[in-house]
């Protein structure tokens, strides 16, 4: 009966020692920067998103170049297969499931007719220090498309 104790304190104490379960570490965030102009690619960047979001990830993405495109009302990418939407559609899908979606300052600064005003909803200006910190997260992973 003394060594079934034992086993059973030796056990709990063990259990104690490891500290917190895998499942209770902090998770990794993700950084996602969509700049390309192929509407596949933009895509794609959109469902890995919302796969990441399903999983809990916290997800910001940052647009720039012609993927900045995507924050305004004027795209008109093509629907694509198999869910017959739109980058831009899949974009409304991602920031509705959590994502934080942010456009470079270079492409407002740069790009003519547009403005902070003119953004879709919930797509918001970003500054380079503000990307930068959160890029010196070291939990922070990256995905550029």
């Amino acid at each position: 009966m003394l060594r079934r104790s034992l086993l059973i304190a030796l056990a709990l104490a063990g259990l104690f020692a490891s500290g917190a379960p895998a499942s209770a570490q902090t998770k990794p965030r993700l950084l996602v920067l969509v700049t390309s102009s192929n509407p596949m690619v933009q895509a794609m960047a959109m469902l890995l998103t919302r796969e990441a979001l399903g999983r809990q990830t916290p997800v910001r993405m940052v647009l720039c170049g012609a993927g900045g495109d995507l924050a305004f009302p004027t795209y008109a990418g093509p629907a694509l297969q198999p869910a017959g939407l739109t980058p831009q559609q899949m974009l409304r899908g991602v920031i509705q499931a959590g994502a934080q979606v942010q456009i470079c300052p270079l492409y407002l600064a740069n790009t003519p007719g547009v403005s902070a005003a003119g953004l879709i909803e919930g797509v918001a200006p970003t500054t380079p220090a503000d990307v930068g910190t959160y890029m010196d997260g070291a939990d922070v992973r990256y995905l550029n498309f």
